[in-house]
């Protein structure tokens, strides 16, 4: 159901012209039935949905397009994209299109364009969710976060005080609001004040 209710909201903020770097997931594990692997999974289908003549290549149980939001995961000063950079594939090409004989694809960050090898591609990943210790430093207009009772919450007040700091204008929490309130009260006096404070712009779902 959370899952569910995330996807209707992205698929909602799409049709209103909200881009899939408008909207952010921030969830706190990668495992789970609403963990980050398949969170991207389904915003992938809302935001990149496969097409006969869009490109696509295969890692492991992720599948990459033209057009798919990444997350840098390594800092490479070579070519100026830094851990938790966000970007988009630009182009993706095929082993047998180019003398290196090898997959390539293509991506966006900023100004910067990035050529990953196959071998390079556990560089970065899907970006339609990430970890909230991933965003810390960015900011997006609409942040999402499923919540639930779970040991990535258990004594994580900063990570629940950077979730609520990303979103610019809207956070909404999709799951059980409990959970969420649990961890903030958990907080530091001086902290926890400010952290309901940020609350009161806060939509449950």
């Amino acid at each position: 159901e959370t899952l569910r209710g995330i996807s209707a909201f992205a698929e909602k903020a799409l049709a209103k012209g909200y881009s899939k770097f408008d909207v952010q997931v921030l969830a706190p594990t990668y495992r789970g039935q609403v963990g980050i692997d398949e969170l991207n999974v389904a915003l992938q289908r809302v935001y990149n949905p496969e097409e006969p003549k869009k490109r696509e290549v295969k890692q492991g149980t992720r599948i990459y397009r033209t057009g798919d939001k990444i997350l840098q995961l390594v800092n490479n000063a070579e070519e100026n994209v830094y851990n938790g950079d966000i970007g988009e594939i630009v182009n993706i090409f095929f082993a047998k299109e180019n003398v290196d004989k090898v997959d390539k694809i293509i991506a966006r960050f900023d100004q910067t364009e990035v050529e990953y090898n196959r071998s390079d591609w556990d560089q970065f990943t899907h970006a339609y969710a990430i970890t909230i210790h991933k965003a810390q430093g960015s900011e997006f207009p609409i942040v999402l976060m499923p919540v639930y009772f779970t040991g990535a919450f258990k004594h994580s007040r900063n990570l629940i005080y950077t979730a609520v700091t990303r979103a610019k204008s809207s956070l909404l929490l999709f799951g059980d609001p409990r959970a969420f309130h649990k961890a903030s009260q958990e907080e530091e006096p001086r902290r926890r004040t400010r952290l309901i404070e940020r609350l009161g712009g806060v939509t449950k779902t």
